[in-house]
């Protein structure tokens, strides 16, 4: 196995560059509200640590929206990547059963 998921959390058992995909579904979201997935290598935010998605803007209210974002990151034993979705819906919403995904996959030791 390339890897282990724990915790939110999937770390690599060995360097490499690997390719995150996630995807995410929630409903709730109003009116002009914003929707956004990413993933961030070892919960950093900053350039080359964080792959974004598309921030989307709620066209009614009580939307059903799903993000997808994915992108190739390099990690070594001790990083780990995670998924994350911002909103501003103003209170905590859930995530939709069956439309939220997280994978990531072996890619090489060189790009």
């Amino acid at each position: 196995p390339f890897g282990k998921f724990s915790g939110g959390r999937w770390t690599p058992t060995f360097s490499g560059y690997y390719l995150c995909c996630g995807n995410v579904g929630m409903g709730g979201i109003d009116d002009a509200e914003y929707f956004q997935v990413s993933i961030r290598r070892n919960g950093d935010n900053s350039s080359g640590n964080e792959i974004e998605g598309l921030v989307i803007k709620a066209p009614n209210t009580g939307s059903a929206l799903a993000g997808t974002v994915s992108g190739i990151l390099p990690l070594d034993e001790n990083d780990y990547v995670s998924l994350w979705v911002y909103h501003d819906e103003g209170a905590t919403q859930d995530t939709a059963v069956g439309r939220t995904h997280f994978s990531v996959t072996y890619v090489g030791s060189s790009f």
